[in-house]
């Protein structure tokens, strides 16, 4: 289907679209892919594989007792970016018991 849109050049369409739809179906497919890498992110090894937004909540308080502390941390820690401002963070706020 999108490959027939590309060739025949239908994206004009989405121009008749107002732009409070596209925020939300953006919104909602954000939503949707951010609750899917819960499951790497948690380190949950039994996940749901539904799609919708109460299945996939469910299934992480169910599964909650396979959350791996080290998964989750690494990730998080991961996440938040640059490891170097990681450590000098972690070295003032806590080594140093300064507060930033």
């Amino acid at each position: 289907m999108i490959f027939w849109i590309c060739v025949y050049r239908l994206g004009f369409v989405i121009d008749f679209l107002s732009k409070a739809t596209l925020v939300g179906f953006m919104a909602g497919a954000a939503i949707i892919v951010s609750l899917q890498q819960l499951k790497g992110l948690l380190g949950i090894v039994h996940f749901t594989n539904k799609m919708q937004i109460i299945p996939v909540l469910v299934s992480v308080y169910k599964q909650k007792d396979e959350v791996q502390n080290t998964t989750m941390w690494f990730s998080t820690l991961r996440m938040l970016g640059n490891w170097k401002q990681i450590f000098v963070y972690l070295f003032f706020s806590h080594f140093l018991k300064l507060n930033l």
